[in-house]
């Protein structure tokens, strides 16, 4: 009787964690297919059309390796109080307008930190009268092509709101994770007898957690625009993806006297969560 209770229990288990997966990925699915709706119903991508040093027309998504400098002829649109909006990737570069440059990005990053300052957005306002722009880009690895995505001439709050909206549903789950995770270590802070009790480590279980959803926070940017420092947001995401094994191994290692049935359930949710918030 009562290994058919607990074979009907690991099913309910069972159960219950597949439709937990399929939730999370249903609703990434769903979500991913309205961002892609709101940012095209927003603004017009501008990636095409550019003129190289060699006067001959480029794709900005699809620049050889090394340096370039491209024009683009911007004296048939309306581009009052606009701005040139776009992601780079690991590229340094400057903007020029009709009147000379307007803009220079090439940040200075400490040694210890590395060269690469990974992904950015930029807006930059575009003089009245402007006929034309020049963007000169150096990518940071001479050895890759220039990174520029999401370009487009428009409204800067509105481009930036566009990337939150875009982002937003990634974002509480990455903040979800986190008071998750928090909430978990200080259950393990003051709660030792539930701890032995359970035969789950909650400090460990929390810290995993914790870590999970600060990595799942780089791709959506956000905290690259608040903080202003890309570099130190990609390091430490390197450093979380380097140390995260340690707690997640560790929290169901427990011994073998306060191990429960819950450890293997509990190591799948978090691998299946982590995993889910890279994706």
């Amino acid at each position: 009787m009562k290994k058919r209770s607990e074979i009907v229990r690991s099913s309910i288990e069972q159960a219950i964690f597949i439709f937990v997966v399929w939730l999370f990925a249903f609703l990434s699915v769903a979500m991913g297919e309205w961002k892609v709706n709101v940012d095209t119903a927003m603004l017009a991508d501008i990636h095409e059309g550019w003129i190289d040093e060699d006067g001959q027309a480029v794709d900005l998504y699809d620049l050889a390796r090394g340096n370039h400098s491209v024009t683009l002829d911007i004296s048939g649109l309306n581009t009052d109080g606009k701005a040139i909006c776009f992601k780079t990737i690991d590229t340094n570069f400057k903007v020029y307008a009709s009147d000379g440059m307007i803009y220079d990005y090439d940040p200075v990053i400490p040694k210890l930190l590395g060269i690469s300052y990974g992904m950015q957005y930029h807006t930059v306002p575009i003089p009245e009268g402007s006929a034309f722009v020049r963007l000169d880009l150096e990518p940071v690895f001479s050895d890759t092509p220039v990174g520029i995505r999401d370009i487009t001439i428009g409204d800067a709050g509105q481009f930036l709101t566009s990337v939150f909206k875009r982002n937003l549903f990634s974002f509480q789950q990455g903040v979800i994770t986190v008071v998750i995770g928090i909430l978990f270590v200080i259950a393990g802070v003051t709660g030792q007898i539930v701890m032995k009790f359970t035969g789950i480590d909650f400090i460990s279980f929390g810290i995993t957690c914790i870590m999970v959803g600060y990595i799942g926070f780089n791709d959506t940017l956000l905290l690259q625009i608040l903080t202003g420092r890309p570099d130190i947001i990609r390091v430490s995401e390197y450093m979380c993806l380097a140390l995260i094994s340690f707690p997640m191994l560790s929290f169901p290692v427990l011994p073998e006297n306060h191990i429960q049935s819950c450890c293997p359930e509990c190591s799948r949710c978090v691998l299946s969560i982590f995993f889910l918030r890279l994706y």
